[in-house]
C-alpha cells in the first residue's frame, strides 16, 4: 500500500507510552491508522478499510482520509475513494509536506475519471439526503457528490417539506448539476364528517320508532273490541249493526298493524343506516364541490342537465 503519511506511527508509539495518560480519541484514530496501514500490507484491504474507517470517525483528517481513499480505490469503491481524496484535498494543511499534497492531487484525478459527480443546490438547508437508500451528507457549496457510473435514486427530504425523489442515470468522468428547491408539506386536518347526518337519522329513527309503537297499541285495541264484538260481549243480542261495527274494528287493526310496520321499519332503517355512517371512517381529502352543466336535447324539448359533487 502507498501510505501518505508515516508520522502517524510515531504518534502512536508516543501516545501508548508510560510515560503518557490514558489514550485520547486521537491517540486511538492514530492506533487504527497504523493497524490499518499493515493490513493494507498485507493486502487484507476489507479488514484495512474497517480499520481506517472506525479512524477517521474518530478522527476526520486528511491523511487517515488519503490513507481510507487508497483503500476503497483497491476494493474497487470508486465513488467512495473519490470523497475522502476530495476531502483531503480540502482540508490539507498548510504546514504539511507539499509531496503529499501532490500525491493525493494524482490520486484524485486517476480515481474522478472512475466516477461522476453531481454538483447539488438544495433549498432550504437543513435538508437530509439518502442515495441508493444510504444516508448520505449533501457536500458543501462548491463541493461534489461522487457516484459509481449507473443509475442512482436520490432522496432529499426535510421536517415540513414535501420529500424529493429523482433517478439519475451518470457516466464515467461525467459532471452535472442539479438544483432541488423542496416545497412545503400541505397540512391535512384531520376530517370531520358532518353532524347533521347523525340528527336526522335519529331523530327519524326515533319517530319510525314512536309510531310504531303506538300503532302497535292501537292495533291491539281495535282487535280486542272486534273480538269482544264478535263473541257477543259487547252486543247483545248480536246485530247486524253489531256485525259491522266488529268488521270496522278488525279492518282498523288492520290498518294499524300494517302502519306500526311502516314506522318500525323506517325506525330500522333509519338506525341502520346512521350505524354505516358512523362506521365508514370520512375522507382524509377535502371533498371540493363541482357542478357541471351539459346540454339536454330531445324531440320536442330542450334544456339542461345539471350534475356535480357536494
Amino acid at each position: 500500500m502507498k501510505t501518505i503519511l508515516v508520522a502517524a506511527t510515531l504518534a502512536v508509539t508516543l501516545a501508548y507510552s508510560p510515560a503518557y495518560a490514558e489514550p485520547t480519541p486521537g491517540d486511538r484514530a492514530n492506533a487504527l491508522l497504523l493497524e490499518g496501514e499493515q493490513l493494507a500490507d498485507q493486502g487484507k484491504w476489507t479488514e484495512a478499510r474497517g480499520k481506517l474507517e472506525e479512524a477517521f470517525a474518530l478522527k476526520p483528517s486528511y491523511d487517515i482520509a488519503g490513507n481510507l481513499a487508497l483503500v476503497e480505490d483497491e476494493l474497487g469503491d470508486h465513488a467512495s475513494a473519490a470523497t475522502h481524496l476530495d476531502y483531503a484535498l480540502h482540508t490539507f494543511p498548510a504546514t504539511a509536506k507539499p509531496e503529499h499534497k501532490k500525491t493525493l492531487d494524482e490520486q484524485f484525478k486517476l480515481v474522478r475519471a472512475k466516477v461522476a459527480a453531481l454538483r447539488l443546490t438544495v433549498t432550504p438547508d437543513g435538508a437530509s439526503m439518502t442515495v441508493d437508500g444510504k444516508p448520505t451528507e449533501i457536500p458543501d457549496a462548491g463541493r461534489d457528490l461522487y457516484l459509481a457510473p449507473g443509475e442512482h435514486t436520490i432522496v432529499l427530504s426535510r421536517d415540513g417539506f414535501e420529500p424529493s425523489k429523482k433517478v439519475e442515470k451518470v457516466m464515467e468522468g461525467e459532471a452535472l448539476e442539479r438544483s432541488v428547491a423542496l416545497t412545503k408539506a400541505v397540512a391535512i386536518e384531520p376530517a370531520q364528517k358532518p353532524a347533521w347526518p347523525y340528527v336526522v337519522g335519529v331523530s327519524v329513527g326515533v319517530a319510525g320508532l314512536g309510531l310504531g309503537i303506538g300503532m302497535a297499541v292501537a292495533a291491539a285495541l281495535k282487535s280486542g273490541d272486534a273480538t269482544d264484538l264478535a263473541a257477543g260481549a259487547a252486543c247483545k243480542p248480536v246485530t247486524a249493526s253489531c256485525l259491522t261495527e266488529g268488521q270496522s274494528l278488525a279492518d282498523s287493526a288492520d290498518t294499524f298493524d300494517a302502519l306500526a310496520i311502516v314506522g318500525f321499519s323506517v325506525a330500522g332503517a333509519a338506525l341502520t343506516a346512521t350505524i354505516i355512517y358512523a362506521a365508514v371512517p370520512a375522507k382524509s381529502s377535502k371533498p371540493s364541490t363541482t357542478v357541471t352543466a351539459a346540454p339536454l336535447l330531445a324531440p320536442g324539448f330542450q334544456g339542461l342537465m345539471l350534475f356535480g359533487t357536494f
